[in-house]
């Protein structure tokens, strides 16, 4: 009898009940506390029950006769692709990472090169690839049958005409005339060559040439043409001798598109689906 005493009294010295508090390690637990667990050298810890959680969505591997559980459940998440860390239950339908207030559809660059903790990589896979909740998570985001693939793209507010997800964009401009300045450029041909200018005189067609004798008509009398200039005779082109002389000028380009990427730091985009 008086073993089992002292057994009894061995026990309680670590677990000490008053005014509804626990302590643990202590005999005297904090007023406000339910559980005050105390390490007397200052090298112990609390540890949190380990499971292996491969859907954020479900309960499971924690059983429970009511299909569910009560709201803050702690565990421990060893699983690498949805934790690990710590998570708690919300009470209805999902682990919560603690300490963290990140929501589905959240956007992230990460130097991470895989899907993460709920975080999937936006590389434009099918989501019918996804776990469960995460497919169903990208369908609730307007995403029916991709993830949007992020590579090689910035990312931009929408305006309101687009949709979010959208692609759009070129890392390349390509000019056109229209985008270039409006100027005049002259141009000059630079081979001499020689050519006539003819004109009406006296009701005949005169051809102008040095040293040529040219008949008039009207007369019949043949005479150089400096000669009969030299007589006082005057004629000029008609308007109808103007003309226009064309002029190619070779741009020396080859309509390379210009690269418009700016300098930027590479990284990898993910969107949070739990």
């Amino acid at each position: 009898m008086k073993k089992n005493i002292f057994l009894a009294y061995i026990a309680l010295s670590s677990f000490t009940i008053a005014q509804a508090q626990i302590g643990i390690g202590t005999t005297n637990p904090k007023s406000e506390t339910l559980l005050d667990i105390e390490s007397e050298d200052g090298e112990k810890g609390v540890l949190i029950p380990r499971v292996n959680l491969q859907d954020l969505n479900t309960l499971d591997p924690i059983t429970s006769s009511t299909g569910t559980a009560a709201e803050s459940l702690l565990v421990y998440n060893r699983n690498t692709t949805t934790g690990p860390g710590f998570f708690y239950w919300n009470g209805t339908d999902q682990w919560v990472p603690v300490g963290d207030s990140k929501m589905t559809g959240d956007i992230k660059h990460s130097f991470i090169n895989s899907d993460h903790k709920g975080w999937y990589l936006l590389d434009g896979r099918s989501i019918n690839s996804l776990p469960v909740n995460a497919k169903n998570a990208a369908i609730a985001l307007g995403f029916l049958t991709n993830l949007p693939d992020a590579t090689d793209r910035f990312l931009k507010g929408k305006s309101g005409s687009e949709t979010s997800g959208e692609q759009k964009g070129s890392n390349s401009i390509t000019l056109t005339q229209n985008n270039l300045p409006n100027f005049n450029m002259t141009a000059t041909t630079t081979t001499q060559v020689g050519h006539d200018h003819d004109f009406t005189d006296f009701g005949a067609v005169v051809n102008i040439e040095e040293n040529v004798l040219e008949t008039n008509e009207s007369n019949g009398n043949s005479f150089p043409v400096a000669e009969w200039n030299d007589n006082g005779v005057s004629s000029n082109t008609e308007t109808a001798g103007e003309h226009n002389h064309s002029v190619t000028v070779n741009s020396g380009g080859n309509g390379t598109p210009i690269n418009a990427t700016p300098a930027s730091i590479v990284t990898n985009i993910f969107i949070y689906l739990g």
